[in-house]
């Protein structure tokens, strides 16, 4: 793993407030939700409310992915990615589905070059990985 990683997005609110742990939803056009909600507090009117808030982080073209549990992440995973999505950069994993995808009789060339190694790590719930062409956060 390289530690050249790019900051991507991070997150606003501890992963430690979430109401329960993420959940990885994937979809049949090759698309994978990462979803959570938290809960935020507002006064109005000298009446405190609680509004739940979904948010989810979307990974288009995804060739693969993993989750690594809170017990087994390296402190290189959590100083890395804690609360943030990451490009972590060239690494053998991205290597080796790349030139699977690469090779003539898969005819994937395109999206190989695309590829790209995400993570993110929530406290308390893992570092989740994916190697994929883009994401975007949905709120």
């Amino acid at each position: 793993m390289t530690t050249a990683a790019k900051e991507l997005w991070k997150s606003k609110v501890p992963s430690s407030s979430f109401q329960e742990a993420p959940k990885l939803e994937p979809s049949a056009d090759n698309e994978w939700r990462l979803r959570w909600r938290y809960s935020t507090w507002h006064t109005q009117g000298g009446q405190a409310n609680q509004k739940i808030v979904s948010q989810s982080l979307v990974f288009n073209g995804v060739y693969a992915f993993r989750v690594t549990y809170h017990e087994a992440c390296s402190s290189t995973m959590v100083e890395l990615a804690y609360e943030r999505l990451i490009d972590v950069g060239t690494t053998q994993w991205l290597a080796e589905i790349k030139a699977r995808l690469a090779e003539p009789s898969r005819l994937r060339t395109e999206a190989a070059s695309r590829l790209r190694h995400l993570m993110i790590f929530f406290d308390s719930h893992g570092c989740y990985e994916f190697l994929c062409e883009s994401f975007r956060l949905a709120e």
